[in-house]
This record gives C-alpha cells, sequence and structure tokens, in this order.
C-alpha cells in the first residue's frame, strides 16, 4: 500500500491528488463519535470524506458532507 492510498477495512481512500492527506486526527474523532441515535449527520469542511464515511459505518444516519475544492 502507498501512501497514495487509505485502507480501511470496507473502504478505502485514494488521496493522490488531495492537499490534505488522511490524518490521526479525523480517525480518532471519527472512532470517538457515537452517532448511533443520529437522524442527521452534516460535516462541512470534509476533506478527504473519512469522517463521514466512519460515521455511515456506524449509524443509519443520513450524512450530508461537503468541503470546497478549489
Amino acid at each position: 500500500m502507498s501512501n497514495q492510498t487509505f485502507a480501511f477495512k470496507q473502504f478505502k481512500i485514494l488521496q493522490d491528488k488531495c492537499a490534505m492527506k488522511v490524518g490521526t486526527d479525523a480517525v480518532l474523532l471519527g472512532s470517538w463519535v457515537n452517532a448511533s441515535n443520529a437522524k442527521t449527520i452534516l460535516d462541512i469542511g470534509t476533506g478527504t470524506g473519512i469522517i463521514s464515511l466512519m460515521l455511515a459505518q456506524k449509524s443509519g444516519a443520513r450524512i450530508d458532507a461537503i468541503d470546497i475544492d478549489t
């Protein structure tokens, strides 16, 4: 696995063209959040989308994730 790919058990993030790569803080936050009772989740400034993907695995909530890519 190269530095361009970040892999979990159920998904991979190809980050070769991302300015900000997946970081430890995002992985820890995604692991820490308890979203089991959430109906909706809003992720503003999602970056690679790692937190949204992790929360999608943990809950049945509708997730809206947005980021500005310039």
